[in-house]
């Protein structure tokens, strides 16, 4: 996961440290007043399994463990669909696409429109578990396109493991 986890402790700590462990990696936890602030990206741990996490209060040489728990992380967004599929040939001029994701988003960074490297300008909106993004002119005919989405929260937390990418192209036209 990408957040901290957050423990609440029931009063202020100024003498501890504290350390979270999930299997044989290990982070110094930050405190702040009654929180203690543990972050999990340093783990590198894996969207959708189960992991047992560990909480140790230290102080000196000597630690005890406050809290074990088995949890799982949450699951990742994925790209479910897209109104111009992967490997499509487009035959008419739709000036926008449209992507949904498995989870409602909180947001979507990186959407672009690529014709090859050349970007073409549009704009995005995100609304619930869509993505759109529109361009404001019809595209270059015979062209092969990619949709990208680099990266999407979704409102539980979970995020894309790796870009969404929609290839497609462009067909020649009508022929007379």
């Amino acid at each position: 996961t990408k957040s901290n986890m957050i423990f609440e402790l029931s009063k202020a700590d100024l003498f501890f440290d504290y350390m979270l462990v999930v299997g044989n990696k290990s982070v110094d936890c930050i405190v702040q007043e009654s929180k203690v602030a543990c972050p999990t990206n340093e783990l590198g741990l894996e969207q959708g399994e189960p992991y047992t996490f560990v909480l140790k209060q230290t102080l000196g040489g000597t630690s005890q463990q406050l809290f074990a728990e088995s949890l799982t992380t949450i699951t990742s967004a994925e790209l479910e669909s897209s109104s111009i599929t992967e490997g499509q040939v487009i035959y008419d001029t739709p000036l926008s696409a449209q992507l949904t994701f498995s989870k409602p988003l909180v947001r979507a960074t990186g959407v672009k429109l690529l014709q090859g490297d050349i970007e073409v300008p549009t704009t995005n909106t995100t609304d619930g578990k869509v993505v759109s993004i529109t361009w404001a002119s019809p595209l270059e005919r015979q062209k092969s396109f990619t949709i990208q989405v680099n990266s999407v929260l979704a409102e539980d937390g979970g995020y894309l493991e790796q870009p969404a990418l929609v290839n497609f192209s462009t067909s020649g036209g009508p022929k007379v």
